[in-house]
């Protein structure tokens, strides 16, 4: 029986080659060969590629880019942790998807995190590593909140009674763009010489962030629009079902008409779907750039949501009813998670009431 191959040499002779990576990212993949070997006492082979020894390796203090060359070099090889491949769990996952009644979206998700678990026992133990090393990596605590939230969600279901502590949840105050914020967007966005989906920029960004600040939607369901679901002659927008957080409705929107222009503008270069045209994680890292180019924060808390709670903030500002817009069961949520209180007096609205969004953006010269 032939010895398992030895890692360093699977690295120079099959994975190195096949991924064509640099002598940067080589050093890395040393180092990170180098952290495993200390762990376990001996030069690695492939067979020590497993999910306790990744656990371990990440635990002790690595940091995130040295786990990330162990992982995807067990992806590389069909291992158990983070592969692309079966896992104890997938079998029994679509039973309890049945069950739960899953939309296609919340199935993706679990897989995901079950991707990321791997094959470990679902104890306390390995889920407080898994939390530990999800924080280490940089996702917010929230994020870690889901993703816990979904592995022992699914242990219940097994009988099981896990007691793993969450990360606390941080509560933040909503954030909405000013009126000068808003101006430097759109106008970022009408004049930027930059391409995305083989588009010119100032013809696809107008059209889908005037469609997000005018119907306040969440941007996966306008992601998600077919031509077929806009109707040009009564300005408005249908957000079906299936496309929408928690999938138990349609909604209904309608928009300015200066986003009708920037729309038809932009329908000469899509098809069926007029925003997503390609790689979902194009248009975020190209939003991204949009919001530095315009001189705007990009963080994490500035990215497309940001324009829902703007569009909640200013319609309600105005005298519109923001529950209803966003389609909120009620108005507390409303409130505490998308109006942003600088733009109120103590609590109150201002005395002047313009009317509908479309109205505001006229006074900022827009429309």
């Amino acid at each position: 029986m032939n010895e398992p191959q030895k890692l360093t040499e699977f690295l120079i002779h099959n994975y190195g080659p096949v991924r064509n990576l640099s002598a940067g990212t080589i050093a890395i993949y040393n180092q990170s060969i180098r952290l495993l070997a200390e762990h376990i006492g001996r030069e690695p082979t492939l067979d020590d590629l497993i999910e306790e020894n990744i656990f371990a390796v990440a635990n002790g203090g690595a940091k995130p880019h040295y786990t990330d060359a162990l992982r995807a070099m067990s992806r590389f090889d069909g291992r158990a942790y983070f592969t692309q491949g079966e896992t104890q769990y997938d079998s029994e996952l679509s039973r309890f998807h049945a069950e739960k009644g899953h939309t296609r979206r919340t199935r993706e998700h679990y897989r995901a995190v079950f991707r990321r678990f791997g094959d470990l026992e679902l104890t306390d133990e390995n889920l407080a590593v898994y939390r530990e090393q999800r924080l280490a990596h940089g996702l917010a605590k929230d994020s870690v909140r889901g993703e816990l939230g979904r592995l022992m969600a699914y242990a219940r279901w097994k009988g099981l009674n896990p007691k793993t502590q969450q990360p606390k949840k941080v509560r933040r105050e909503p954030q909405a763009w000013s009126r000068n914020e808003l101006r430097r967007l759109f106008k970022e966005a009408r004049t930027t010489e930059r391409t995305i989906y083989g588009i010119p920029g100032a013809i696809y960004w107008p059209a889908i962030l005037g469609l997000a600040y005018d119907t306040g939607e969440r941007i996966t369901a306008i992601a998600a629009l077919e031509w077929s679901d806009i109707d040009f002659d009564q300005r408005s927008v249908r957000y079906r079902a299936e496309t929408r957080k928690g999938s138990c409705a349609d909604h209904q929107g309608t928009f300015s008409r200066g986003t009708r222009r920037d729309l038809l503008r932009l329908r000469g270069f899509g098809k069926g779907r007029p925003f997503r045209l390609g790689c979902e994680s194009t248009r975020w890292k190209a939003y991204t750039t949009l919001l530095k180019d315009a001189g705007l924060p990009s963080d994490r808390r500035s990215k497309f949501h940001r324009l829902r709670r703007t569009h909640a903030t200013w319609l309600h500002w105005s005298g519109g009813d923001a529950t209803a817009s966003l389609g909120h069961s009620s108005s507390d949520i409303t409130r505490d998670a998308y109006l942003d209180k600088r733009y109120t007096r103590k609590g109150r609205l201002p005395s002047i009431s313009v009317g509908i969004v479309a109205t505001v953006l006229a006074w900022f010269g827009w429309r």
